[in-house]
């Protein structure tokens, strides 16, 4: 009787496992780099600043299916790996879950879809007013 249940467990436990590996990322735009001083210590990265071998973190905004700005994620990256204005591919570990820290170890940068000075990157949340939506000429 525990063998079956066994099989149910794990067949479950792959679907759902499959599944969050075949989600698309969701892109996002970094908008500032901070220094982590300590675990709840962010300190804005300016030009020059001396990390002393300190993590970085990306604060990204993502956009929404309508291509406005939507939540905010924290990241951990890499040194020089981006600049404020890239847009990047973001992977939520759990995405629609209740947040309960802003800096959530699961979320991973996969990798920079643009650099800032890209034309996708200067238009990554333009979106057309709805008062021009009504236009037709």
């Amino acid at each position: 009787m525990t063998q079956p249940l066994r099989n149910a467990a794990a067949a479950l436990l792959a679907a759902v496992f499959s599944h969050a590996a075949c989600a698309e990322p969701a892109l996002g735009r970094v908008e500032t780099l901070y220094v982590a001083m300590s675990q709840h210590l962010l300190v804005e990265m300016t030009p020059g600043m001396r990390t002393h071998d300190r993590p970085l973190v990306a604060g990204v905004r993502l956009r929404d299916a309508g291509g406005a700005p939507a939540r905010q994620v924290f990241l951990r990256v890499e040194a020089d790996a981006v600049e404020a204005g890239d847009i990047v591919a973001v992977s939520e570990a759990e995405r629609g879950a209740l947040r309960t820290a802003p800096l959530r170890a699961r979320d991973r940068l996969l990798h920079v879809e643009a650099r800032r000075d890209t034309e996708l990157a200067r238009n990554f949340f333009q979106t057309r007013p709805g008062f021009l939506a009504l236009r037709q000429d």
